[in-house]
């Protein structure tokens, strides 16, 4: 997969770990499923732009924040 779907995925995994939520508890509030939650965390799956906006906004960040490169 591409290095943006995969900094896509630590970055949601690294939100979601501060947060102190597992994979269930994001996919419930960004109201997609658990699954799909873990293969965006594991780089295997490129989500769609609303998906990413969903998961933006249950993790209480900014898109871009998700999407900066990891150095």
């Amino acid at each position: 997969m591409h290095d943006l779907t995969k900094t896509f995925g630590r970055r949601v995994r690294g939100r979601r770990a501060i947060l102190g939520w597992n994979q269930g508890a994001l996919a419930m509030r960004a109201n997609i499923s658990r699954a799909q939650i873990a293969r965006i965390e594991r780089g295997e799956s490129s989500p769609k732009l609303d998906t990413v906006q969903q998961i933006a906004e249950a993790l209480d960040v900014d898109v871009a924040a998700l999407l900066e490169p990891i150095d």
